[in-house]
């Protein structure tokens, strides 16, 4: 029986690929059972599920599973391979059982009507209030804009208070999943990770709540929200969502074609000439679908049942 060392990759697609594949996956996966990490695996990739209490804990426990355990089995010492977490993207704790052991609590929720986008809050400590606030947005920012946004007020108010940790509900999943990813696309949300790294020590706990089931906080903020959606104070500069932008072209598109076609009895056709390009064959990268059905032939389109 001979051994062979393993120094280099091998390219998908080959034959022996998987069942090699599967001898280094299989070791990595005895290597990584019973401790404190859990390895997930799927076709060929992994994914490590490390927990912590803090983001230097967080570094700690990855680096020495990377250094002690995928090391061992590849024999890679020189890649020197090492896990940063970044300040900026650290994440909020997110919990789905509320328990109320911070200093203060929160609750936030936004609301959408025919009248406008509003948000409100409230913030208890034990059971007295200690700040309420309602905010109205633009009639076209999105519900999911009013919810973060109502997140980051809290936020913004427990950074100038001397409170060392709160604990904030929200009854929107989409929000709260939002907060809790570590590289976020929304504007907001992207500012509440930048304002957690900025108020480190301070501890921002995140839960989910279930909407209109009796609790008393989440049914004050939703009463809040919805006053707030007629206000004409407190408004809050939110960047329109590009949804709004794509909606808008579109109707204002439809509008134009209606226009032109109610204002004229001729057939439309395309003039080539006035597309800068003698050439229609030059089209075909932009409308790939409608000259899918045609024949371009010099400067005239032929349908391709008349085709000759």
């Amino acid at each position: 029986m001979h051994s062979y060392g393993i120094d280099r990759g091998c390219p998908q697609g080959s034959c022996l690929g998987p069942t090699l594949w599967n001898l280094i996956a299989n070791d990595l996966l005895n290597d990584f059972d019973n401790s404190e990490i859990d390895l997930y695996a799927y076709a060929d990739d992994f994914c490590m599920v490390v927990s912590g209490s803090t983001r230097q804990s967080l570094e700690t426990t990855a680096n020495n599973a990377i250094n002690r355990r995928y090391i061992s089995v590849h024999d890679l010492e020189t890649r020197n391979l090492k896990l940063n977490i970044d300040p900026t993207r650290q994440t909020l704790n997110l919990n789905f059982k509320p328990s109320f052991p911070s200093e203060v609590c929160a609750f936030t929720d936004g609301s959408k009507t025919a009248d406008g986008v509003g948000l409100g809050v409230i913030v208890f400590k034990g059971p007295k209030p200690v700040w309420t606030g309602m905010y109205r947005l633009d009639n076209n920012n999105t519900v999911f804009q009013a919810e973060a946004s109502a997140i980051l007020k809290v936020i913004e108010w427990f950074k100038s208070t001397n409170y060392n940790s709160i604990d904030i509900y929200s009854d929107s999943l989409s929000s709260v999943s939002s907060s809790t990813c570590l590289y976020p696309k929304s504007p907001i949300v992207l500012s509440i990770h930048k304002l957690c790294a900025e108020i480190a020590p301070k501890k921002v706990n995140l839960f989910w709540i279930k909407a209109h089931i009796g609790i008393f906080g989440n049914e004050v903020a939703d009463t809040l929200a919805g006053a707030a959606t007629e206000i004409n104070y407190n408004r809050l500069n939110v960047k329109l969502p590009v949804s709004y932008l794509k909606r808008t072209l579109k109707n204002e598109l439809l509008i134009r074609w209606q226009s032109n076609r109610d204002s004229s009895d001729k057939v439309f056709l395309l003039d080539f000439n006035k597309v800068g390009s003698s050439d229609p064959r030059a089209l075909l990268g932009l409308f790939p679908r409608m000259w899918f059905r045609l024949m371009v032939d010099g400067s005239t389109c032929t349908p391709w049942h008349m085709r000759s």
